[in-house]
């Protein structure tokens, strides 16, 4: 849970990060060359915010799971994200996991909810992709 609000935070400053130099593009081409920008509504604004974290969160996410077994959030506390038989998971498992997670929030948080309950402690995303995330054991020095 941490975790995942640390992939978060870092996911919603990039994002605003980038929409912040997005319109400020915009604006200062606006002026320019771009007669019909020249006033930035909430709406837009809120749109272009969560077009650009849904297209961050598809690229960290997936990524981030495919080549590395992990976030950056997963990462400080070593956790790594595998598929059911301990292998390193597939490209098509990580973007299925992707998806299963924009279900999981949809749905109000219920797909994380399910981890409680079920047997293996899987959250919903895990038992769609066929993943699991375990803890990597440090090793110790004797």
């Amino acid at each position: 849970m941490i975790a995942d609000f640390l992939d978060s935070a870092f996911l919603d400053f990039n994002c605003c990060l980038l929409a912040l130099m997005i319109l400020w593009a915009i604006y200062h081409l606006g002026e320019a060359r771009l007669p019909f920008m020249d006033s930035f509504d909430s709406f837009s604004i809120q749109l272009l915010l969560m077009s650009l974290r849904v297209v961050l969160s598809l690229v960290y996410y997936t990524f981030g799971s495919y080549w590395y077994g992990s976030t950056l959030g997963k990462q400080v506390f070593g956790i790594s994200v595998v598929s059911s038989d301990l292998s390193p998971i597939s490209f098509q498992q990580s973007l299925i996991r992707f998806f299963s997670y924009l279900v999981s929030y949809l749905s109000l948080g219920a797909g994380f909810l399910i981890t409680a309950f079920h047997p293996e402690k899987k959250a919903f995303h895990d038992c769609i992709a066929g993943t699991v995330s375990i803890v990597k054991r440090r090793h110790q020095k004797q």
